[in-house]
């Protein structure tokens, strides 16, 4: 993720979107792809809800 948001041409708004406990559906994975959505990934961890949107406040 440091990479994706280090080497970004422009320097806007960031979007993150937090998915459902089953993660993305295909279709969904493949929706945002074609909008142009650069996927990244903090590995194979699996977060809490209550607490997966505050880990990105620290980056």
């Amino acid at each position: 993720m440091r990479e994706v948001l280090t080497n970004r041409s422009s320097k806007g708004k960031v979007s993150v979107f937090i998915g459902p406990e089953g993660g993305f559906t295909e279709t969904e994975i493949e929706a945002a792809l074609s909008c142009g959505i650069q996927p990244v990934t903090l590995g194979p961890r699996i977060l809490r809800t209550e607490t997966a949107g505050l880990l990105f406040w620290q980056y």
